[in-house]
């Protein structure tokens, strides 16, 4: 299930990469939580955009060692079972890499060129 959650939210990032939406906007907290439910209602998982200063040290320490030279461009935490994953858009010269990180794993999702 968290693999479908990954891949649903590389495509919802991946989308406003493309598209060049750059605009940051101040938004409370509690308007920026997306809840995943399934067909029947159930809660699956909640989301919501975070800065790089709320990451965890641990995420932090992943993305420096396998993606030192790429900036991050946004960030979204996910939440299911009491597990947080985080998916964040990182940028550098030649293009986007979607990935995933949770403090002890870490893959790649997608790459896109510019």
């Amino acid at each position: 299930m968290k693999t479908i959650l990954f891949f649903l939210a590389a495509a919802l990032v991946s989308v406003n990469a493309i598209a060049g939406d750059n605009s940051r906007k101040a938004i409370p907290a509690a308007q920026k939580t997306m809840r995943h439910v399934d067909t029947q209602g159930n809660l699956i998982a909640t989301s919501r955009y975070i800065s790089d200063v709320e990451l965890p040290n641990r995420v932090v320490a992943q993305l420096l060692k396998k993606c030192p030279d790429q900036d991050i461009v946004s960030i979204r935490e996910f939440e299911s079972d009491g597990a947080k994953s985080y998916v964040v858009i990182l940028q550098d010269a030649k293009g986007y890499s979607v990935v995933s990180a949770d403090g002890t794993a870490f893959r790649t999702i997608q790459t896109l060129t510019k």
